[in-house]
């Protein structure tokens, strides 16, 4: 049986596999258990009794052809779900004894290695080797329902993952609440200089709502994802190392969302860069026993010294030279805060073993370095209406209500795709060249993702209008349109003078979003 795999991590694939099994199982069992008072071979032999006393009985033969077709189509539904039954089970127990329950399927492990996603976690809440015993031949299977709160923690524990191909990226990431990774080694000995490489990175999972459509039935309604600054909810990372000695492998990394009630502690990292524990939109939470290790310099003695950096929730990100929005703090009344994150007893271990304290640096309330040259700090974030206007609004409420974002995001798109796609700024740009990445071409190119959203916004159809931001397909026009809202529901930072050349370049990106840098 050929695997189409669309699931996040193989158990979870496996056990969609044994869940639709055992559905279809129960739904067939009423017209092929011979105990059920359905019984359709029963059925269509009191047909052809029917027939044979009276030949001549209108429509019965038609009555009898239709009831073999439907009797041939239960029987293929059956054979396909005792197919599956005898197939998936076995592997589910490889992944059980193996405990690889969040290993990705290997169409994924470019991306990721392991993944706790939402789908994976709640699935582990489910006996489902016990369930696929009720599925054996001769049984109809039994009813399931899996637990709306789920059944957390969610543990990854006494694992060792080791890097093994140039392609693969990040080794383990928490995409949901309340997950546990514990003594997990990761190891990375390859030589590269490409960054965005995590060993373990957290992202907030989307936030949905439950909307009823009609009695008994309801949508789970989709109002925003990390990029919008929804909230991961109390993961866990203790007790695991990191070594990444010849490649910037970023550690324990955040950089989207925000986090509530975090535990990052007793962890023991060494990688050739700067960010052993990076942590963007961190709400509260304990940051301690960890040891950072330094690295030998290079062979241009440069030197990289670990760190544990707290940074402000950063919005939208950054699609295509259009700026980044960093919130640095909220309003009084704002159901979210900065609050505290302790963090003690965390040491950086020199090359020649000495041992220092290393404090944990807060600069939530600042924006960082790197994004100085291209970003916009927000203060006074009205995180709520913010949050409700873009889980709410459609494109064409969105242009309603920010005519000038609206032409600006066209404009932005159409410029941004002509120098991609070329290879060259527009006359007078004080902004570099275009990047390989920002000119590569494929289905997810940048250059993709911009010609969908220009096509979009080209064609204005009456369903693309009427449909909200958080639903789009189309990245750059969901990334442009939250932090444009974010702009609506906070006070702009002053901007620092950086010279002519770089308030140049600081503008150039910026003024698709701000009337006035």
């Amino acid at each position: 049986m050929a695997d189409a795999v669309n699931t996040h991590t193989w158990y979870a694939h496996y056990a969609r596999m044994i869940k639709k099994a055992n559905e279809e199982l129960q739904t067939v069992q009423k017209y092929l258990d011979p105990s059920s008072p359905h019984y359709y071979p029963a059925y269509i032999d009191q047909l052809k009794a029917k027939q044979e006393a009276d030949p001549t009985l209108a429509g019965i033969a038609q009555k009898i052809s239709d009831a073999e077709g439907h009797l041939a189509n239960f029987r293929r539904i059956e054979a396909r779900a005792r197919a599956a039954i005898a197939e998936y089970p076995p592997r589910l127990q490889s992944l059980t004894v193996n405990e690889d329950f969040w290993r990705a399927p290997d169409t994924k492990q470019n991306e990721y290695l392991y993944i706790l996603d939402e789908e994976s976690c709640v699935s582990t809440c489910v006996d489902w080797l016990a369930v696929a015993a009720e599925c054996e031949e001769g049984k109809w299977g039994i009813p399931v329902t899996l637990p709306a709160t789920g059944c957390s923690p969610y543990q990854f524990t006494h694992k060792t993952i080791t890097y093994t191909t140039p392609q693969q990226t990040d080794a383990v990431r928490i995409w949901n609440h309340h997950a546990v990774l514990d003594t997990i080694t990761i190891t990375d000995e390859r030589v590269y200089d490409e960054a965005h490489r995590d060993a373990i990175q957290l992202i907030p999972p989307p936030q949905y709502q439950e909307v009823e459509i009609s009695a008994g039935r309801a949508l789970r309604l989709k109002l925003a994802d990390q990029m919008a600054g929804t909230i991961l909810e109390s993961p866990t990372v203790k007790n695991c190392v990191v070594k990444a000695l010849h490649a910037p492998l970023q550690g324990i990394f955040m950089s989207d969302g925000l986090c509530r009630n975090a535990l990052i502690q007793n962890n023991d990292i060494q990688i050739r860069g700067a960010h052993a524990i990076s942590l963007a939109g961190l709400l509260s939470g304990v940051v301690s026993d960890n040891k950072l290790r330094a690295v030998p310099p290079d062979a241009t003695g440069y030197t990289w010294t670990p760190s544990i950096r707290l940074y402000p929730l950063r919005i939208g990100g950054n699609i295509a030279d259009d700026g980044v929005v960093c919130v640095l703090d909220f309003t009084a009344q704002a159901s979210v805060q900065y609050g505290t994150v302790t963090g003690e007893n965390n040491q950086l271990i020199q090359v020649n073993g000495a041992v220092e304290p290393l404090a944990v640096e807060d600069l939530r309330h600042q924006l960082p370095d790197n994004f100085v040259k291209i970003g916009i700090g927000l203060n006074q974030f009205d995180y709520d209406t913010y949050f409700s206007e873009y889980s709410t609004w459609t494109v064409n409420e969105f242009r309603a209500n920010d005519a000038w974002g609206y032409a600006q995001m066209v404009a932005w798109i159409n410029l941004r795709l002509e120098e991609y796609s070329s290879g060259q700024r527009e006359t007078g740009s004080p902004l570099s060249e275009p990047t390989i990445e920002q000119k590569a071409t494929g289905p997810y190119s940048i250059i993709a993702m911009l010609t969908q959203a220009q096509h979009s916004l080209a064609q204005a159809t009456d369903s693309f209008m009427s449909t909200r931001l958080a639903d789009l397909q189309e990245t750059a026009i969901r990334s442009f349109t939250m932090k444009r809202i974010a702009l609506r529901n906070g006070v702009v930072m002053p901007f620092k003078d950086l010279g002519v050349l770089l308030n140049e370049r600081r503008e150039a990106m910026l003024k698709w979003l701000l009337e006035s840098v």
